[in-house]
């Protein structure tokens, strides 16, 4: 994006690799004042991932964040070891079942719906 200025769904997949940075971490994984400084953290590949962090989840951030899109985690052709099947089948989705996920209740604990709905 930042050099062609074209999304695809290798965006999105870019994309995904900062929400999981941010939801394990706690913060984006590109920050500057600026947006240019912004733009060549993310150019220079200028990453920094906390040493706490599982291995499956650097390891999907680490391709996910991938800078050339045809080489990132999901992007790839079908067959291809970094097609969307990769991704689904990564470590970091370990016990997922895509199939029927879509069937299955947010892994949220109840305590946390008590706060929305027995508001009196």
């Amino acid at each position: 994006m930042l050099s062609d200025n074209v999304s695809s769904p290798a965006s999105d997949l870019w994309a995904l690799g900062c929400i999981i940075y941010q939801c394990r971490v706690g913060e984006v994984p590109f920050r500057g004042q600026f947006d240019y400084e912004v733009f060549k953290k993310i150019s220079d590949r200028e990453l920094t991932i906390p040493n706490e962090l599982e291995p499956e989840c650097v390891d999907i951030i680490d391709h996910l964040l991938q800078p050339d899109p045809k080489l990132r985690l999901g992007a790839g052709p079908p067959g291809s070891e970094n097609d969307f099947e990769a991704l689904k089948n990564h470590a970091f989705f370990k016990g997922i079942n895509f199939r029927t996920l879509h069937q299955t209740a947010p892994p949220v604990p109840a305590e946390r719906y008590s706060v929305y709905f027995n508001k009196k």
